[in-house]
C-alpha cells in the first residue's frame, strides 16, 4: 500500500523541468475559458479541514470533504483547485481501497473524457504518467507478455507492452493537441498547485511549456522504443525506388 502511495504522490510532484523547473506542488498531508472565479483563499479553509481529518486518521471523512471541494471547483471553473481535488481523491482512495492504483487510472480516464480546456490537457498529461508508472511497477509482466488479442481494452491489467506504450504516447500528444490555445494560456492559472523555479516565469510562462516539457521528459526515456524492431527497415533512400537492374547495382557496391 505504501508503494502505491508513493506512486500517487509522484504524480503531484511531476518532473523537474531543467534548471528553471516548474512542478506541481507536492500536496503533503502533513504540513481563460476556465478562469478562476474565486480566489484561492476561498478554498484554504476547506483544504485545512481535509489535512486535519487526514492527520486524525479519518481518510473517508477527508474524502467526503474533497468531493465537496471538487464539486465547488468544478462549478466555479477553478482549474487549479479542481485538479488538486482530483489528485487528492486519488491519494485518499489509495488509503482506503485495495487495487487503488488501477481504480484511480479508471477514474482519471473518466475525468479526461469529460474535462474541458484548460483542465483536460493537464489531466491527459497526468494520465500518461500514470500509465507509464504502472508499466514501470509491472515491467517484468509486460516484458514477458506476448501481444494480446481480444482483450479487455478498458482494463490496463490486460494490456500488452505495445498497447501501454501506445496509450502513453497518445495521451502526451493529445495533451499538446491545441498548441496555440496552450501557448495563449498563462501557467499562472495553476498557481495554487504550482511551485515555480528560478526564472521559470521567463522560461516556462505558458501551459504549453509545462505540458510539452513533461512530454519531452518521457520521450527522452530509452524504454519508449521497446516496441520497435531493432532492425527496423525504412524506405529512406531513393535507391529503393530504382529499376531492378540499377537497384541491384547500388547494393552490390
Amino acid at each position: 500500500m505504501k508503494t502505491r502511495i508513493v506512486i500517487i504522490l509522484s504524480i503531484i510532484s511531476v518532473l523537474a523541468l531543467a534548471a528553471n523547473y516548474v512542478v506541481i506542488k507536492n500536496i503533503d498531508f502533513k504540513k481563460q475559458n476556465m478562469i478562476k472565479l474565486s480566489s484561492d483563499k476561498d478554498f484554504e479553509k476547506e483544504w485545512k479541514k481535509v489535512d486535519s481529518l487526514v492527520d486524525k486518521g479519518l481518510p473517508k471523512s477527508a474524502l467526503e470533504l474533497v468531493d465537496v471541494i471538487y464539486n465547488k471547483a468544478k462549478e466555479q471553473k477553478n482549474a487549479a483547485h479542481f485538479v488538486k481535488a482530483v489528485i487528492y481523491k486519488m491519494k485518499l482512495i489509495d488509503n482506503v481501497e485495495e487495487d487503488a492504483y488501477v481504480k484511480n487510472i479508471n477514474q482519471l480516464e473518466q475525468e479526461v473524457n469529460t474535462a474541458e480546456f484548460p483542465i483536460k490537457p493537464v489531466l491527459q498529461s497526468m494520465l500518461a504518467e500514470m500509465y507509464w508508472r504502472y508499466y514501470q511497477q509491472n515491467r517484468s509482466l509486460f516484458l514477458n507478455r506476448t501481444e494480446t488479442v481480444n482483450f479487455e481494452q478498458n482494463d490496463i491489467r490486460t494490456w500488452d507492452l505495445k498497447k501501454i506504450v501506445k496509450e502513453v504516447i497518445g495521451n502526451h500528444l493529445e495533451a499538446l493537441k491545441n498548441a496555440e490555445q496552450l501557448k495563449e494560456t498563462p501557467l499562472k492559472i495553476y498557481d495554487a498547485i504550482i511551485i515555480k523555479g528560478y526564472n521559470s516565469a521567463q522560461y516556462r510562462p505558458t501551459l504549453y511549456d509545462f505540458i510539452a516539457h513533461r512530454a519531452i521528459d518521457f520521450f527522452m526515456n530509452d524504454e519508449t522504443g521497446l516496441t520497435e524492431s531493432i532492425y527496423k527497415f525504412e524506405l529512406n533512400s531513393l535507391a529503393y525506388y530504382q529499376l531492378p537492374e540499377k537497384f541491384a547495382m547500388v547494393f552490390r557496391m
